[in-house]
Parts: structure tokens; C-alpha cells; sequence
């Protein structure tokens, strides 16, 4: 659960950024200065931008999309769990039955090696699913992140141009990209209203 809330948060601060660098681009002159932070950002009165900002730990949690994903993520980690856990029992029961047959004087040293030997492929299929399901799990989680990233990315641009805002920064305890601003440029409820309508247009049942 930490772990997907990280990867929200990140992704708001990359979106935030893609957001500022392609205002910066739009807005630079031919002669623009090598120094990033010489800029007309500095000076909202010279430049004429109008600034807004979002609080990314309230999109996290109110953002139906993020929640749902979350859900899905969390339950597809714990199947993964249950299956690792399954196939483990399997294959401890196997191998005491084998430790159990060696030890009972019965076997021969042929018998013994085999038992040795596939104790170590079980060993090496259980090393193998782990593998297999943490890749699984990783891929979703990058997809996950991908499609929040364009989520969020896409309605903010279309947010800023219908309320002529040009920069939107994410303010978040502990990881902000905005140091102070006064309530008035808060428009995180706004964004959060849009997102999750536009989010509950997509999943609307279709009419025949």
C-alpha cells in the first residue's frame, strides 16, 4: 500500500514538471538564458502567468481511478502471495517425504542422489514463480503509473486552458514543489471534481 501511494506521488510531481517545462517552452523567447532559473517564472507580473496549485495527497485519495487501481494492485499482490504460498507448501511436503525416504535405510545411494536432485529443482521452480510474480507485479505497478501519469497530465492541460491558468505546482508535505501560496490558488477540488467525472464517464455502463 506504501509502496503505491509513493508511486502516486511521484507521478504527480513528474506531472507537475512535464507541465512547467512545456509552459517554459512555450513561453521562451529565441534568446532565452542558458540558466534555468533566470527566468520570467520568477516575476508573475512581467510575465503574465496566471498560477494555480494542487494538494497531490488529496488527489491521491479522492481520485476514483487511484483508489480502484489501488484495489485491483493490492489484490493481484496478494493472489500472487497465495500462489507462492501454495506452490511452497507443495514443495516442502515433497521434499520431506524424499528427506524422509533417504533417512529410512531404504534407499540406495542412486535413490539418495535422485532425491537430491530434485529437491534442488523444486528449490529452483519456487526461486523461478517468485521471480515470475514480482516481475508480474512490477508491471503493473509501471502501467499503473504510466496511466495516472497520462491521466493527470492530460486533464490539468485541459484544465489550464479552459481557466486560463498557465503553471499548476503540486503543494505536498514533505516532497513539495511549492513552498507557500495562499488558499486562493488552490484548485484542488476543482481538479479532483473534473477527474472523477471525467473518469466516471469512461466506466459508464453503456445504453443500448
Amino acid at each position: 500500500m506504501n509502496k503505491v501511494s509513493l508511486i502516486v506521488s511521484g507521478v504527480l510531481v513528474i506531472a507537475v514538471a512535464y507541465l512547467f517545462y512545456q509552459t517554459q517552452q512555450l513561453t521562451s523567447g529565441p534568446e532565452q538564458s542558458e540558466d534555468p532559473i533566470v527566468s520570467d517564472v520568477i516575476n508573475e507580473d512581467e510575465s503574465n502567468l496566471s498560477l494555480a496549485f494542487v494538494r497531490g495527497d488529496s488527489i491521491m485519495l479522492n481520485y476514483k481511478f487511484v483508489q480502484i487501481e489501488q484495489d485491483l494492485l493490492i489484490s493481484k499482490a496478494r493472489n500472487s502471495e497465495i500462489k507462492i504460498e501454495r506452490e511452497l507448501k507443495k514443495a516442502e511436503k515433497e521434499s520431506q517425504g524424499l528427506i524422509e525416504f533417504v533417512n529410512s535405510g531404504q534407499a540406495t545411494q542412486s535413490d539418495a542422489q535422485v532425491a537430491e536432485q530434485t529437491i534442488r529443482e523444486l528449490e529452483y521452480s519456487l526461486a523461478q514463480l517468485e521471480r515470475a510474480e514480482q516481475q508480474k507485479i512490477s508491471k503493473l505497478e509501471a502501467e499503473f503509473q504510466r496511466e495516472l501519469y497520462d491521466r493527470i497530465t492530460k486533464y490539468l492541460k485541459k484544465y489550464g486552458e479552459e481557466n486560463g491558468i498557465d503553471m499548476v505546482f503540486n503543494y505536498e508535505p514533505g516532497g513539495q514543489t511549492l513552498l507557500y501560496s495562499s488558499d486562493v490558488h488552490d484548485v484542488t477540488a476543482e481538479v479532483i471534481v473534473g477527474l472523477n467525472a471525467e473518469y466516471e464517464i469512461e466506466n459508464a455502463p453503456e445504453v443500448e
